[in-house]
């Protein structure tokens, strides 16, 4: 797996846990660490 294609899946991980949290209201303010 490339570094682009790792990034893009880091993204898509990131964007899917937030909405999750965001929806189960449980969202805190600590930053979500992406590993690039």
């Amino acid at each position: 797996m490339s570094i682009r294609e790792r990034k893009i899946e880091g993204m898509r991980r990131a964007k899917a846990a937030f909405e999750l949290a965001e929806r189960s209201g449980t969202l805190t303010k600590r930053p979500v660490v992406i590993e690039c």
